[in-house]
């Protein structure tokens, strides 16, 4: 497997681990940050969108419920 593919999905493995998270952490943020600038361009949406969700609902306990609220008012 080419260099760039296997970066591209330990990196997506990492984005998305940190929905699992109870907590995303400002030192996980700036991890999110960093991926958003990564080549894959679906690593870099997928971290900009896990970056945004985490800037509104950090913790998971209600992280859900919030986004649901959100997205049913828009």
């Amino acid at each position: 497997m080419p260099r760039e593919e296997r970066e591209a999905l330990e990196q997506w493995d990492e984005v998305s681990g940190f929905l699992n998270q109870s907590r995303i952490s400002p030192k996980n943020r700036q991890r999110l940050a960093a991926l958003t600038k990564s080549p894959s361009a679906e690593v870099a949406k997928q971290a900009e969108l896990i970056l945004e969700i985490a800037r509104v609902t950090p913790y998971r306990k209600r992280r859900l419920k919030i986004l649901q609220k959100i997205f049913r008012n828009c």
